[in-house]
């Protein structure tokens, strides 16, 4: 059996496609994401305070001023400095044990493409009062450690866009700024880190007319996420993204300054071992993920009715 799935990735090689390539390449192994936990924390004068300050956790030491007058904190003496970071088909040979070793070789492909892509989500819960009043939040997911350490953060800003109906606020989403240790999917290894993708959408849960009312982002993508194997002193890194990658508006329903407002955030993290389309199955797996097993359901039934026709 072990000659004859050597024989298929020979085959393949020659062949030159992407499979071989799945086979054969060398990966960083992921966290597990076991004890993990995810939380989203508004940007706020306290993020800022003291030695090895919260945000020094999320995202490293470098810029506090620059990145606290880009969420509209006022702190009391701040330093502004200017950000500095990077931003082929065989044919059948017959016989049950070669169909054996082409499906073996199949499975692996498909448990590494698997393993590739993962996603996680962090709750919010405020009301349109202290939605609108924090411009940041930084969703992040931490190490299960006594002591925990940042493993992904997730630097959100958020505008205003005008709706004409008090009623009826909406917001633009935009990541500015990416902490990463570790990752949860499976990526290539680049000498001792790799990098991975990131698929990002935002949904509000809010109650209109007394009707529970869920709406969701379209998703945005992130590219060239540092990432290193867990462990210890792993280092934190920091990516910076282009302010321009706002969502489509967010809306929600509030008939007062007091009303209940859930958020929701999607993180798809995709290695680059993700085959092909992994950019649009991200997108799609975080959309979903962000509104829930309701939506999923929906885009099922979508597709399912898309096909028959």
């Amino acid at each position: 059996m072990r000659n004859q799935l050597l024989i298929v990735i020979s085959l393949l090689a020659l062949g030159g496609c992407q499979s071989i390539k799945i086979l054969t390449t060398s990966t960083l192994e992921p966290a597990t994401g076991d004890g993990e936990k995810t939380q989203v924390i508004p940007i706020a004068k306290s993020t800022f305070e003291g030695t090895g300050s919260q945000w020094e956790q999320l995202f490293g030491a470098t810029n506090q001023g620059q990145w606290a007058k880009r969420c509209n904190v006022l702190l009391d003496a701040q330093t502004e400095e200017v950000p500095q970071l990077a931003a082929a088909a065989l044919t059948a040979a017959g016989g049950v044990v070669w169909n054996l070793a082409v499906d073996a070789a199949n499975s692996k492909i498909d448990e590494i493409q698997e393993r590739s892509v993962k996603s996680w989500t962090a709750t919010w819960s405020g009301n349109k009062n202290s939605i609108q009043r924090a411009q940041c939040f930084a969703v992040v997911r931490l190490s299960g450690d006594k002591v925990p350490l940042t493993q992904m953060a997730i630097l959100f800003h958020t505008k205003v866009a005008i709706t004409g109906k008090p009623e009826a606020p909406a917001l633009q989403w935009a990541p500015l700024l990416v902490g990463s240790r570790t990752s949860l999917a499976l990526t290539r290894k680049e000498g001792t880190e790799g990098t991975i993708g990131l698929s990002l959408s935002v949904a509000a849960k809010s109650f209109k007319d007394g009707e529970f009312t869920v709406r969701a982002t379209d998703p945005v993508s992130v590219s060239g996420i540092t990432v290193s194997s867990p462990g210890e002193n792993v280092p934190l890194n920091s990516k910076l993204v282009g302010d321009d990658q706002y969502s489509d508006p967010l809306q929600f329903f509030s008939k007062d300054d007091n009303s209940s407002i859930y958020l929701k955030f999607a993180v798809v993290e995709s290695g680059s071992m993700a085959g092909l389309n992994t950019k649009a199955k991200s997108e799609l797996k975080a959309w979903t993920d962000a509104m829930g097993p309701v939506a999923l359901d929906a885009w099922k039934k979508k597709l399912d009715k898309e096909a028959g026709n």
